[in-house]
């Protein structure tokens, strides 16, 4: 969506892995955004959940807060 370019991704995957082995290390739940924002565009664009790609909208932010919620379940 939008502003994204495929040269953004080596550094994207680099810093979701970093994530993972941090959360490892110190016993953290790691919320997969990413795969939710990617299985939600099953449902609506993309740009209905990150206008610009990157910053959720207030659809974006509350999926992002229901999938947290759910970790605390």
């Amino acid at each position: 969506v939008g502003h994204i370019t495929e040269a953004w991704y080596p550094k994207f995957l680099a810093y979701q892995e970093s994530a993972r082995e941090i959360a490892k290390e110190f016993g953290a739940i790691l919320i997969p955004y990413q795969k939710i924002f990617d299985n939600a565009q099953k449902n609506a664009p993309g740009a209905y959940w990150a206008a610009d790609g990157v910053h959720p909208t207030l659809a974006g932010a509350q999926m992002m807060a229901s999938a947290w919620m759910d970790c605390l379940k």
